[in-house]
Protein backbone atom coordinates (compact mmCIF):
# COMPACT_ATOMS: atom_id res chain seq x y z
CA UNK A 1 0.00 0.00 0.00
CA UNK A 2 1.06 3.48 -0.72
CA UNK A 3 1.70 5.87 2.00
CA UNK A 4 0.14 9.22 2.22
CA UNK A 5 3.21 11.10 1.10
CA UNK A 6 3.48 9.04 -2.05
CA UNK A 7 -0.15 9.60 -2.90
CA UNK A 8 0.28 13.31 -2.47
CA UNK A 9 3.31 13.29 -4.73
CA UNK A 10 1.48 11.35 -7.48
CA UNK A 11 -1.46 13.65 -7.23
CA UNK A 12 0.81 16.64 -7.63
CA UNK A 13 2.46 15.18 -10.72
CA UNK A 14 -0.89 14.46 -12.34
CA UNK A 15 -2.02 17.94 -11.60
CA UNK A 16 1.03 19.33 -13.42
CA UNK A 17 0.68 16.99 -16.46
CA UNK A 18 -2.94 17.81 -17.23
CA UNK A 19 -2.36 21.56 -17.82
CA UNK A 20 0.60 20.79 -20.11
CA UNK A 21 -1.53 18.46 -22.26
CA UNK A 22 -4.27 21.06 -22.52
CA UNK A 23 -1.79 23.70 -23.62
CA UNK A 24 -0.42 21.39 -26.35
CA UNK A 25 -3.93 20.71 -27.66
CA UNK A 26 -4.74 24.41 -27.64
CA UNK A 27 -1.51 25.17 -29.51
CA UNK A 28 -2.33 22.52 -32.11
CA UNK A 29 -5.77 24.00 -32.66
CA UNK A 30 -4.27 27.46 -32.98
CA UNK A 31 -1.79 26.24 -35.60
CA UNK A 32 -4.64 24.63 -37.57
CA UNK A 33 -6.54 27.90 -37.45
CA UNK A 34 -3.49 29.83 -38.66
CA UNK A 35 -3.00 27.39 -41.53
CA UNK A 36 -6.64 27.73 -42.55
CA UNK A 37 -6.42 31.50 -42.33
CA UNK A 38 -3.26 31.49 -44.48
CA UNK A 39 -4.99 29.34 -47.13
CA UNK A 40 -8.01 31.62 -47.09
CA UNK A 41 -5.83 34.71 -47.38
CA UNK A 42 -3.84 33.16 -50.26
CA UNK A 43 -7.05 32.27 -52.11
CA UNK A 44 -8.40 35.76 -51.58
CA UNK A 45 -5.10 37.24 -52.80
CA UNK A 46 -5.25 35.17 -55.97
CA UNK A 47 -8.87 36.12 -56.50
CA UNK A 48 -8.02 39.76 -55.95
CA UNK A 49 -5.13 39.51 -58.43
CA UNK A 50 -7.44 38.00 -61.08
CA UNK A 51 -10.04 40.68 -60.47
CA UNK A 52 -7.36 43.34 -60.62
CA UNK A 53 -6.13 41.97 -63.95
CA UNK A 54 -9.66 41.91 -65.32
CA UNK A 55 -10.25 45.46 -64.15
CA UNK A 56 -6.96 46.54 -65.76
CA UNK A 57 -8.02 44.99 -69.08
CA UNK A 58 -11.38 46.74 -68.90
CA UNK A 59 -9.61 49.99 -68.09
CA UNK A 60 -7.33 49.55 -71.12
CA UNK A 61 -10.35 48.89 -73.35
CA UNK A 62 -12.11 51.96 -72.04
CA UNK A 63 -8.94 53.96 -72.64
CA UNK A 64 -8.77 52.69 -76.22
CA UNK A 65 -12.44 53.53 -76.77
CA UNK A 66 -11.82 56.98 -75.39
CA UNK A 67 -8.94 57.51 -77.83
CA UNK A 68 -11.09 56.30 -80.74
CA UNK A 69 -13.93 58.58 -79.70
CA UNK A 70 -11.54 61.52 -79.55
CA UNK A 71 -10.33 60.71 -83.07
CA UNK A 72 -13.93 60.45 -84.31
CA UNK A 73 -14.80 63.74 -82.68
CA UNK A 74 -11.84 65.40 -84.36
CA UNK A 75 -12.89 63.90 -87.71
CA UNK A 76 -16.46 65.07 -87.20
CA UNK A 77 -15.17 68.52 -86.34
CA UNK A 78 -13.16 68.58 -89.58
CA UNK A 79 -16.16 67.39 -91.61
CA UNK A 80 -18.35 69.97 -89.94
CA UNK A 81 -15.86 72.67 -90.81
CA UNK A 82 -15.73 71.52 -94.44
CA UNK A 83 -19.52 71.45 -94.61
CA UNK A 84 -19.67 74.96 -93.21
CA UNK A 85 -17.20 76.07 -95.86
CA UNK A 86 -19.34 74.50 -98.59
CA UNK A 87 -22.47 76.07 -97.18
CA UNK A 88 -20.77 79.45 -97.17
CA UNK A 89 -19.62 78.89 -100.76
CA UNK A 90 -23.13 77.91 -101.82
CA UNK A 91 -24.49 80.99 -100.12
CA UNK A 92 -21.99 83.16 -101.96
CA UNK A 93 -22.84 81.40 -105.24
CA UNK A 94 -26.53 81.97 -104.64
CA UNK A 95 -25.85 85.61 -103.88
CA UNK A 96 -23.70 86.01 -107.06
CA UNK A 97 -25.70 85.30 -110.27
CA UNK A 98 -22.50 85.15 -112.30
CA UNK A 99 -21.09 82.29 -110.27
CA UNK A 100 -24.39 80.44 -110.46
CA UNK A 101 -24.44 80.84 -114.25
CA UNK A 102 -20.85 79.62 -114.44
CA UNK A 103 -21.80 76.61 -112.35
CA UNK A 104 -24.70 75.82 -114.68
CA UNK A 105 -22.46 76.21 -117.72
CA UNK A 106 -19.89 73.94 -116.14
CA UNK A 107 -22.49 71.26 -115.46
CA UNK A 108 -23.77 71.59 -119.03
CA UNK A 109 -20.26 71.24 -120.44
CA UNK A 110 -19.68 68.19 -118.26
CA UNK A 111 -22.87 66.57 -119.55
CA UNK A 112 -21.88 67.33 -123.15
CA UNK A 113 -18.45 65.84 -122.60
CA UNK A 114 -20.00 62.72 -121.09
CA UNK A 115 -22.37 62.37 -124.06
CA UNK A 116 -19.47 62.89 -126.48
CA UNK A 117 -17.45 60.27 -124.62
CA UNK A 118 -20.33 57.79 -124.87
CA UNK A 119 -20.71 58.55 -128.58
CA UNK A 120 -17.00 58.07 -129.22
CA UNK A 121 -17.02 54.80 -127.29
CA UNK A 122 -19.96 53.61 -129.36
CA UNK A 123 -18.12 54.57 -132.56
CA UNK A 124 -15.00 52.78 -131.39
CA UNK A 125 -17.02 49.66 -130.59
CA UNK A 126 -18.71 49.76 -134.02
CA UNK A 127 -15.38 50.31 -135.75
CA UNK A 128 -13.84 47.42 -133.83
CA UNK A 129 -16.72 45.15 -134.80
CA UNK A 130 -16.40 46.20 -138.47
CA UNK A 131 -12.66 45.60 -138.42
CA UNK A 132 -13.20 42.14 -136.99
CA UNK A 133 -15.86 41.40 -139.62
CA UNK A 134 -13.60 42.68 -142.41
CA UNK A 135 -10.71 40.65 -141.08
CA UNK A 136 -12.86 37.52 -141.10
CA UNK A 137 -14.10 38.33 -144.62
CA UNK A 138 -10.57 39.00 -145.87
CA UNK A 139 -9.41 35.73 -144.35
CA UNK A 140 -12.26 33.90 -146.06
CA UNK A 141 -11.42 35.61 -149.37
CA UNK A 142 -7.76 34.73 -148.95
CA UNK A 143 -8.64 31.10 -148.27
CA UNK A 144 -10.99 31.04 -151.28
CA UNK A 145 -8.37 32.68 -153.52
CA UNK A 146 -5.78 30.16 -152.36
CA UNK A 147 -8.17 27.30 -153.12
CA UNK A 148 -8.96 28.75 -156.57
CA UNK A 149 -5.26 29.26 -157.29
CA UNK A 150 -4.53 25.70 -156.25
CA UNK A 151 -7.35 24.44 -158.47
CA UNK A 152 -6.06 26.52 -161.40
CA UNK A 153 -2.55 25.18 -160.91
CA UNK A 154 -3.89 21.64 -160.86
CA UNK A 155 -5.92 22.31 -164.03
CA UNK A 156 -2.90 23.85 -165.78
CA UNK A 157 -0.75 20.88 -164.80
CA UNK A 158 -3.38 18.46 -166.11
CA UNK A 159 -3.69 20.38 -169.40
CA UNK A 160 0.09 20.56 -169.74
CA UNK A 161 0.45 16.83 -169.19
CA UNK A 162 -2.37 16.20 -171.66
CA UNK A 163 -0.73 18.38 -174.32
CA UNK A 164 2.60 16.68 -173.75
CA UNK A 165 1.02 13.25 -174.16
CA UNK A 166 -0.86 14.42 -177.25
CA UNK A 167 2.33 15.84 -178.75
CA UNK A 168 4.11 12.58 -177.99
CA UNK A 169 1.31 10.55 -179.64
CA UNK A 170 1.23 12.84 -182.67
CA UNK A 171 5.01 12.58 -182.99
CA UNK A 172 4.77 8.77 -182.91
CA UNK A 173 1.94 8.77 -185.46
CA UNK A 174 3.90 11.07 -187.84
CA UNK A 175 6.90 8.75 -187.65
CA UNK A 176 4.67 5.72 -188.39
CA UNK A 177 3.04 7.53 -191.33
CA UNK A 178 6.40 8.49 -192.81
CA UNK A 179 7.69 4.93 -192.49
CA UNK A 180 4.54 3.52 -194.19
CA UNK A 181 4.81 6.02 -197.05
CA UNK A 182 8.46 5.16 -197.59
CA UNK A 183 7.58 1.44 -197.64
CA UNK A 184 4.82 2.00 -200.25
CA UNK A 185 7.14 4.00 -202.46
CA UNK A 186 9.79 1.32 -202.17
CA UNK A 187 7.30 -1.40 -203.13
CA UNK A 188 6.08 0.53 -206.15
CA UNK A 189 9.63 1.26 -207.25
CA UNK A 190 10.75 -2.36 -206.94
CA UNK A 191 7.57 -3.76 -208.50
CA UNK A 192 6.55 -5.51 -205.32
CA UNK A 193 3.68 -7.89 -204.86
CA UNK A 194 1.19 -5.08 -204.47
CA UNK A 195 1.65 -3.94 -208.08
CA UNK A 196 1.59 -7.52 -209.41
CA UNK A 197 -1.66 -8.24 -207.61
CA UNK A 198 -3.23 -5.16 -209.14
CA UNK A 199 -2.17 -6.33 -212.62
CA UNK A 200 -3.52 -9.85 -212.02
CA UNK A 201 -6.81 -8.49 -210.73
CA UNK A 202 -7.18 -6.40 -213.87
CA UNK A 203 -6.28 -9.18 -216.37
CA UNK A 204 -7.33 -12.51 -214.93
CA UNK A 205 -10.32 -14.04 -213.13
CA UNK A 206 -10.61 -13.90 -209.34
CA UNK A 207 -9.71 -17.60 -208.94
CA UNK A 208 -6.36 -17.09 -210.74
CA UNK A 209 -4.93 -14.83 -208.05
CA UNK A 210 -5.18 -14.68 -204.25
CA UNK A 211 -7.37 -12.14 -202.50
CA UNK A 212 -5.89 -9.11 -200.82
CA UNK A 213 -7.22 -10.22 -197.46
CA UNK A 214 -5.39 -13.56 -197.75
CA UNK A 215 -1.96 -12.71 -199.25
CA UNK A 216 -1.37 -8.96 -199.36
CA UNK A 217 -0.94 -7.27 -195.99
CA UNK A 218 -2.41 -3.84 -195.40
CA UNK A 219 -0.07 -0.91 -195.90
CA UNK A 220 1.71 0.35 -192.87
CA UNK A 221 -0.04 3.71 -193.22
CA UNK A 222 -3.47 2.08 -192.99
CA UNK A 223 -2.48 0.02 -189.95
CA UNK A 224 -0.93 3.00 -188.13
CA UNK A 225 -3.96 5.30 -188.30
CA UNK A 226 -6.34 3.29 -186.06
CA UNK A 227 -3.67 2.85 -183.42
CA UNK A 228 -2.90 6.56 -183.41
CA UNK A 229 -6.60 7.46 -183.28
CA UNK A 230 -7.10 5.07 -180.35
CA UNK A 231 -4.20 6.61 -178.49
CA UNK A 232 -5.58 10.15 -179.11
CA UNK A 233 -9.01 9.12 -177.81
CA UNK A 234 -7.37 7.63 -174.71
CA UNK A 235 -5.38 10.83 -174.09
CA UNK A 236 -8.52 12.95 -174.56
CA UNK A 237 -10.38 10.83 -172.00
CA UNK A 238 -7.49 11.36 -169.53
Amino acid sequence: MQTAPEENRIHGISMRVEPAAGEAFAEQQQRARVTGLESTVAARVLDSAAKEKELQEKFDKFKQLEVEQVIQLEHLATVEQENRGRIDELKRSAADPGLEAMERDKRSVVRQLEEEERRLRSMVDDFTAKVRALSAEEQAKANSAAAIEQQQRSTVEKLTNKELRRASHEGGRSATTEQAAEADVQEETNGGPGLEDMIRDALGPEEDHPTQAEDVPLPLFSRGIPAAEGEMEASAEV
